[in-house]
């Protein structure tokens, strides 16, 4: 797997702001939020139903017609060009924005945005891989425990 300088520069940091507590060391992935059994975990301002909205866009990347929700994002699949390196993006996003919810990391509503109008590829997949590791490799965060 080959990761770009700013990739590296971003996981850097998010190491750096973890030690001094700025940032939690929480996460889920993706797969573990798309799960039926662990929706009931969800906040209650993110719902599988609900429609992703990043920064008052909404994205219909599925091939569907209609805006996507937040269970089709986390199950988005990447693919070629921009649209495929946003798909990727949203759906590490989402998880994100979950994760957020108990003490994780994620881009703002407004970074979000501002990535995904990129026009550059490479750029949008540097910015999901940031993300992406702080929900792969943040730490363990047990939200099934903090819910008891």
């Amino acid at each position: 797997m080959k990761i770009s300088k700013l990739s590296f520069a971003g996981i850097v940091l998010l190491l750096i702001l973890a030690s001094i507590g700025v940032v939690s060391a929480c996460s889920c992935t993706p797969g573990f939020w798309k799960a039926p059994k662990h929706w009931y975990a969800w906040p209650g301002n993110i719902q599988p139903g609900g429609l992703v909205t990043v920064d008052g866009m909404h994205f219909d990347l599925d091939g569907v017609p209609g805006p996507d929700t937040n269970l089709v994002a986390l199950s988005y699949k990447g693919g070629p060009g921009i649209p495929g390196a946003q798909r990727i993006f949203l759906r590490a996003w989402v998880a994100g924005q979950l994760n957020d919810a108990y003490g994780g990391w994620s881009f703002s509503q407004a970074s979000a945005g501002n990535i995904l109008t990129l026009y550059d590829r490479a750029g949008i997949l540097s910015e999901a891989d940031i993300q992406d590791w702080d929900n792969n490799f943040a730490g363990p965060c047990d939200v099934l425990e903090q819910l008891k």
